[in-house]
């Protein structure tokens, strides 16, 4: 994806109004080597990950065992809040 990923705290379910502490709080985009696949599709600093093609991501670990499981340059659809 090309983020810098940190969980959910409180205070930023609190702020995306999100009913449970669940989710990846995207920190900014890693654009070495080129760009950041997810950053050039939109996705921003202080974006909140909830399901990769549909799935509900709650924690950083279940972001990247998903993530693992995918070939570079396999397309993702990713739902934010």
């Amino acid at each position: 994806l090309g983020v810098s990923i940190n969980e959910v705290s409180a205070e930023d379910a609190d702020a995306a109004k999100l009913k449970k502490i669940t989710g990846v709080k995207v920190e900014g985009c890693n654009v070495a080597g080129g760009g950041s696949p997810a950053c050039e599709a939109g996705i921003d600093a202080g974006d909140i990950i909830v399901k990769l093609d549909g799935v509900e991501v709650d924690r950083v670990s279940a972001l990247q065992r998903f993530v693992r499981g995918k070939k570079p340059g396999e397309t993702v659809t990713v739902d934010v809040n």
